[in-house]
């Protein structure tokens, strides 16, 4: 079985703040921890030389080089050997384009999205006790209410404005449907201006942990919105903090 680790658990295993054997005994079965360019991405945001090397280093003894990209083409995750080094040089060979739907959620300011749950009628300290299949009808139902649709018939609508939006796979998807989710509340991360950047790296994540059989994150809010992701898209990966929970 393999296991795809968030940031903040290599971050913490890189702090020692715990072992990998922690994250193994949620599962004896998980043999593999593969890494994605995310995890290398999200290193570039790391200030200094050597703890760029140390990330590296720890993303490497981690995943013992099992690395999982798309294939553009096909649109099949493939696993392969590279260093997590190669990775590195590759990205800041070929600089990354932004994503469209990354674009696209940085059109809507704070203040819009606390108008979006007012208009809506969304009470926040409930709907976070809500399971995942009860978000999705509540918030289908809130949606309805204005228009006569639902959460992925808005983030299709929201994809069909792009020129290119016909070339878009499930990794631009959900990266819309999890700011989508946050904006009407549910879980929503604090309001800073650089959280949506954030959420783009957790979408990324979320995306390539849905080829594995876990997903594993300390981040409470994350971990909640993407099980209603995973849900709306019938994505069978578990879901699990460092602790099993």
């Amino acid at each position: 079985m393999r296991a795809y680790l968030d940031t903040n658990i290599i971050a913490s295993i890189e702090n020692q703040d715990f072992s990998l054997e922690k994250i193994i005994d949620i599962d004896k079965k998980i043999v593999k921890f593969p890494y994605s360019a995310a995890h290398i991405q999200e290193a570039s945001n790391i200030v200094g030389t050597e703890r760029i090397k140390l990330r590296l280093d720890i993303i490497r003894q981690v995943s013992k080089c099992n690395y999982i990209y798309e294939d553009a083409e096909t649109r099949n995750m493939i696993e392969v050997q590279t260093d997590p080094l190669e990775v590195w040089d590759l990205i800041h060979l070929v600089p990354q384009a932004k994503s469209a739907i990354n674009m696209f959620t940085n059109l809507f300011s704070h203040d819009l999205k606390n108008q979006l749950l007012i208009d809506l009628g969304i009470e926040i300290n409930k709907i976070n006790n809500y399971t995942p299949t009860e978000v999705i009808d509540h918030l289908n139902c809130k949606i309805k209410l204005f228009q006569n649709t639902s959460m992925i018939g808005l983030v299709e609508q929201a994809v069909s404005f792009f020129p290119n939006g016909n070339s878009f796979g499930l990794h631009n998807r959900m990266a819309a449907m999890i700011e989508f989710i946050d904006m009407l509340g549910y879980w929503r991360d604090k309001q800073t201006d650089k959280s949506n950047t954030a959420r783009f790296w957790d979408a990324n994540h979320a995306f390539y942990a849905s080829y594995c059989d876990y997903f594993i994150s300390d981040d409470k809010r994350n971990r909640n919105k993407c099980r209603v992701v995973y849900e709306i898209y019938g994505i069978d990966t578990k879901i699990y903090s460092s602790n099993g929970i």
